[in-house]
Parts: structure tokens; sequence; C-alpha cells
């Protein structure tokens, strides 16, 4: 059976935990074979929303987006992502913790972490599956957005397809994967990379996103930024 989750345009604090619960209730399932993460109109997900994150609760935050992505990774169902719109930073972290990743033609993806005064370091390891180093380097020290196309020969997206053909390659993924069995998917998880390995780099990574994110200065203009201010990089 198939189950879909629609990922909040803005993960703060309680979208990200309401996330996370929802997510574990799926893969708890033992109907459930595929789970397909869609974002709203014209927006997979943007990622943090800065402004909800306090300097005391920085790394609780970070380490809840960290919990995510193992849950994710690690889940007993195939996961699709289905990204028609943006993608930014822990949105595209997110999308790259699924076992698929089906974007439509006039999606777009962005690692701006280091325009703001961080590193994409919670979302790392995800990346580091999908990407080579050299091609996370280039990404994020360039810190714009990339088409689909573009994406896709970086590894971080699997199909590309037209708007209109969207539904049709989700019909197609969804019974390809949904013929494995459920026992045999976390097994085959676990195999085919290092799952402890994968587990450490996300708690330092959300180490690393906790101490920057406490800084208060750095909060203030994060929250200005999100707000519509200037960019912090400009203050």
């Amino acid at each position: 059976m198939r189950r879909d989750l629609v990922v909040p345009e803005h993960l703060d604090a309680n979208r990200l935990r309401g996330l996370c619960e929802a997510v574990r209730s799926v893969t708890t399932d033992s109907q459930t074979s595929v789970l397909l993460f869609s974002g709203t109109e014209e927006t997979f997900c943007l990622g943090a929303n800065f402004a909800d994150v306090e300097p005391s609760t920085a790394l609780l935050y970070a380490s809840e987006f960290s919990c995510l992505l193992e849950t994710i990774r690690l889940s007993p169902v195939a996961t699709i992502a289905v990204v028609d719109g943006r993608a930014v930073g822990g949105g595209v972290g997110l999308a790259a913790a699924c076992d698929l990743v089906i974007a439509t033609d006039r999606a777009t993806f962005a690692l701006p972490e280091i325009l703001l005064g961080l590193t994409p370091a919670t979302i790392l390891p995800a990346l580091l599956e999908r990407m080579s180093q050299q091609r996370i380097r280039l990404r994020v020290l360039q810190g714009g957005s990339f088409p689909a196309t573009v994406a896709a020969s970086d590894g971080l997206v699997d199909e590309v397809v037209p708007v209109e053909k969207l539904q049709q390659a989700c019909s197609a993924q969804i019974r390809l994967l949904s013929r494995a069995r459920r026992d045999m998917v976390r097994i085959w998880k676990e195999q085919s990379f290092d799952a402890p390995a994968f587990s450490r780099a996300l708690r330092a990574g959300a180490v690393e996103t906790g101490r920057r994110l406490a800084d208060k200065a750095l909060g203030e203009r994060l929250r200005t930024f999100q707000e519509g201010g200037a960019p912090p990089w400009l203050v």
C-alpha cells in the first residue's frame, strides 16, 4: 500500500516534530510498502524556519532534523521524494535521504547555507550518498539554485520528467517498488551502506549546526533575512 506525506514548506520546530511522528507511524504500519513525499504548489520544501529556532533549542532542533533523515534512510519501506518546484537547504537533504527522487523539469535545488553563515552539516551525510564530494563542494560554494537536469547529472535526482507526465512516472515507480518484500527492504538498506557511520555523521552534523544556530548574532541575522530584511551576507 502506498502512503503519501505532504512536506511543510518550512520546517519549524512543530512541523518538523509532526513530520517525524508521521514518518515513524507510516514505517511501523505493516501494510505500507511505499512512502511518497511531496510538497505544496511550486515548493517541495524550503528547509528550516530560522525565525523559529531559538539559541537555547538550536541543538534540539538540529538533532530532530537528523533523526528525521535517519528514519527516512533506514525505513523498512521504499521512499520516494517527488520534487515539483523549489527544494532548498534541508528540503534538499530530505529528498536526498529518500530511495528515489523524481523531479519535474521545472524543479530547482539550492544549498545556500554558506551564504547565511552556516554549512549544510546536518544534511551532508545524505548528500554524500548521492553526490561526489566535488559536486557538493561546488554547489555549496555557489549557493545559488540549479535546475533538475543539473541535479540529475550530480546524482541528486534519479528521474526528471515533464510536469504533465509526473503522475505517470510516480505510478510506474510505485508499482515497481511496492513489489519488494518489506522484511527484506530494511535488511537490504542496512547491507547496502554503512548505517552506523551514517548515523554518527548525522549526529556530528547536528552538533555543528546546533552550535552555529546557538550564536545569538547569527540567529538575529537569520531571522531578519527570513522575515524579509536584508540578506545576512550584506549586513
